[in-house]
């Protein structure tokens, strides 16, 4: 029974400092939020080879790293820009050049930025 009492207090202890971690993941960095509104019209704005410097500048400000793939012959990473009401700016580099790109809108269309620099609407 003295066991119990002792490692409650450390028990709960951990799973409080896991759930902010937990909370904080979901939330985002504020600092990687932009003021930017990612719809149709800002598709316009971005092409494919921009460097992430360019990106920064269209989108704002800097995107939080998501994702990263070193296995093929040309490592890519991936970013996330969170955009005002809720848009999203999604971006694929290899060697600091844009591959392709998607924008969730705020009216709930997604849009791809192919590498040819063709849009597409691919909201199911």
């Amino acid at each position: 029974m003295k066991h119990w009492m002792k490692w409650t207090p450390i028990a709960c202890g951990m799973l409080f400092a896991c759930s902010l971690v937990q909370i904080s993941c979901v939330r985002g960095d504020t600092e990687k939020s932009a003021e930017t509104i990612f719809n149709r019209r800002f598709t316009l704005t971005i092409r494919p080879s921009m460097t992430y410097e360019e990106v920064v500048k269209l989108a704002g400000g800097q995107g939080a790293k998501i994702g990263e793939d070193k296995s093929g012959s040309l490592p890519t990473a991936q970013y996330r820009w969170d955009g005002k009401r809720e848009s999203i700016l999604t971006v694929r580099f290899s060697d600091n050049k844009m591959l392709d790109a998607t924008v969730r809108a705020p009216n709930g269309h997604t849009y791809l930025i192919k590498n040819s620099g063709e849009v597409v609407d691919i909201t199911k």
